[in-house]
């Protein structure tokens, strides 16, 4: 019988043992019994063995059959879990693994919690706490994307509309007044660098004005200059290069018809010789239409650059949105890419799939996810005018407007984004992902359900099982390649 002692973070596993990271409580929402939820767990099968959540802490420990058994089971007393589990095993087994369920229990795991009833209690915000916002510098762009959520391009750049400079600067006024730590500041579009001057002209100002920024911008890399190449490296910025690979031309076509593709992968390279490995990006999106995965693996890993991806956001029946079988070739693929990259230690593959390389991460360090991320908490999207939406993807639909930079955030708006905590979710509230999703992205949602509060159940499938894959990996690193868990925790 396997004994259960906690295992370190650093050190190897060994039979009934507690992995990295999993000590640590949640720093948010610290647990608090409750008879709202029994103790819920997840068993995984990684490394030929079996390994127990505990979905309220996300500890996870080694155990062997019969323990995994008497935890799912939850047994209130010896004699319970005997008359539950016998003839199926030995009444003296039961009861030994019983014992290391008692003692787990005493130390805090597997035991009744509720965090719902903490967040009830909590005060609602009556004011934004931000880390970062993302300007709208430039209405749509030069591409004509056939998924675009922002209404596709335009012909003609010149007439596009553009933030003004005294729209930016009052925006920075808005984050810093709203916040307290270092801060960042995102720059998007429609192509933010069609306005490349408003996107120096706030940089200037912002090292003015005696607080640590950070930049990032998210591009089609179709406009790159040399001079906007020096600047980007100058001011490190992070850069993320919308590009579809070999889908390009088809999903990505210039407003005029014309090939990108040849340009963009000129643009990268220029890219990726001035910014760090770890401040660079592809970001490609997943559509019904994309079944070469490999090609995407192997496009990114000749320009020398990270892969990232993820499913189109797009309205639930249209063509190019992507069936339960996309999904599950999706998970195929990151299974075999990030199992390869472990026997030569690439964390670039390991952090460009972000769902698992985060689920590596709360793995490790035990923090856990409360929220899919800071949408309209620590986080706004602003407009051309200095309107405020809840994030860049919901800047332009009328019914997110939470205020302006001129005249602040209404206090409704800030109740509905704090009640997406997690456990709030009636499609979340029983998952045993959900600590390590934090109830999905509210732009999916919206656009797949139109509701907020709603989660799409193909993408629901995806992040779990994705989530899994983390979880496995976590297993193995913890064991043969802890460095990587440190870099990779390091590097985030």
């Amino acid at each position: 019988m396997m004994d259960s002692v906690q295992l370190q973070r650093t050190s190897g596993m060994s039979s009934g043992r507690e992995l990295k990271g999993a000590e640590v409580a949640p720093r948010c929402l610290p647990q608090t019994a409750s008879a709202e939820s029994g103790p819920e767990v997840h068993v995984l099968d990684a490394r030929g063995g079996l390994f127990c959540l505990d979905v309220n802490s996300s500890a996870i420990f080694a155990v062997d059959e019969i323990t995994a058994e008497v935890l799912k089971a939850n047994p209130a007393t010896a004699e319970e879990a005997c008359a539950r589990l016998t003839p199926r095993f030995s009444a003296e087994l039961v009861l030994d693994a019983f014992e290391v369920v008692q003692d787990l229990r005493s130390r805090g795991y597997f035991c009744p919690c509720s965090k719902l009833a903490r967040f009830r209690a909590l005060p609602i915000p009556d004011r934004l706490s931000l880390i970062g916002l993302s300007l709208h510098v430039i209405a749509r762009c030069n591409l004509n994307c056939v998924y675009c959520f922002n209404d596709g391009g335009a012909a003609d750049e010149a007439l596009l509309p553009r933030m003004t400079p005294s729209v930016a600067r009052r925006a920075v006024d808005f984050l810093l007044e709203h916040s307290e730590d270092d801060v960042g500041v995102s720059f998007f579009g429609g192509e933010p660098l069609l306005n490349f001057a408003l996107i120096k002209e706030v940089v200037s100002y912002c090292e003015t004005l005696g607080r640590p920024f950070k930049y990032a911008l998210i591009t089609n890399g179709t406009v790159l200059t040399h001079e906007i190449a020096d600047f980007l490296e100058q001011r490190r910025f992070h850069v993320v290069v919308s590009y579809d690979g070999y889908l390009q031309d088809e999903q990505r076509p210039a407003c005029g018809g014309r090939s990108t593709r040849e340009l963009i992968r000129s643009n990268i390279r220029e890219l990726v010789k001035r910014l760090p490995r770890h401040d660079l990006a592809i970001r490609t999106v997943i559509t019904h239409k994309t079944t070469d995965f490999a090609a995407l693996a192997s496009e990114a890993e000749e320009l020398g650059i990270r892969l990232t991806v993820g499913p189109v956001t797009i309205c639930s029946g249209h063509p190019l949105d992507i069936t339960p079988e996309d999904l599950q070739a999706l998970l195929d693929f990151e299974t075999g890419y990030l199992t390869r990259s472990l026997d030569v230690g690439d964390l670039d593959r390991l952090t460009g799939l972000s769902c698992v390389a985060n689920t590596l991460r709360r793995a490790y360090t035990g923090q856990q996810r409360y929220y899919s991320c800071g949408v309209g908490k620590d986080i706004v999207g602003v407009s051309l005018e200095g309107d405020i939406y809840p994030c860049h993807r919901f800047v332009g639909i009328e019914q997110f407007k939470m205020g302006s930079v001129w005249d602040g955030v209404d206090p409704a708006a800030l109740e509905t984004y704090h009640n997406l905590f997690v456990d709030m979710k009636e499609d979340c509230r029983g998952c045993w992902a959900r600590y390590f999703c934090g109830g999905g992205c509210a732009h999916d949602a919206y656009t797949a359900q139109g509701d907020l509060t709603r989660t799409p159940v193909s993408r629901c499938d995806v992040m779990r099982q994705e989530i899994e894959l983390g979880l496995k990996l976590f297993v193995q690193l913890a064991n043969e390649r802890p460095e990587l868990l440190e870099a990779l925790t390091r590097d985030g």
